[in-house]
């Protein structure tokens, strides 16, 4: 998630609704360049951000607190190989194994987001005799 994102979902953590253009000039864009950025967003993330023509742009609230620290955000992986180390580690050390939708909570990404990293994951073991990736249901 780029950190302009980020920022863009810590301020509508801090408000109940705030206009495209506060945020545009909150974030130092133009208000076309918000609505393309919400527009991403949701589509990662469907329906976190919800707008309205007269009130502007709103964090669904069950999503707010998750928001609300910026630092928290920062903390994400931010690309492909950040994610995929962090995977990696989880597996290692975390003898029950790695919940997708947790994964995919946890870094602000998409199920086939997850998916691509998984296979970066899964190419990397391969260098290794012993190692293999094994997926289950449930």
């Amino acid at each position: 998630m780029k950190q302009r994102h980020q920022q863009l979902l810590h301020l509508l953590a801090r408000q109940e609704w705030i206009k495209g253009r506060e945020l545009a000039s909150c974030l130092g864009v133009s208000a076309r360049t918000v609505r393309s950025d919400i527009e991403q967003i949701n589509r990662e993330m469907p329906h976190i951000i919800q707008a309205d023509r007269q009130k502007g742009y709103h964090l669904v609230a069950f999503q707010q607190n998750r928001y609300a620290d910026p630092e928290g955000l920062l903390r994400a992986p931010q690309d492909s190989a950040e994610r995929s180390a962090n995977l990696l580690k989880q597996l290692l050390f975390n003898g029950e194994g790695v919940s997708i939708e947790a994964f995919c909570e946890q870094c602000f990404v998409s199920a086939k987001t997850f998916d691509i990293d998984r296979i970066r994951v899964q190419q990397q073991l391969e260098e290794y005799d012993g190692l293999e990736l094994v997926t289950k249901n449930g």
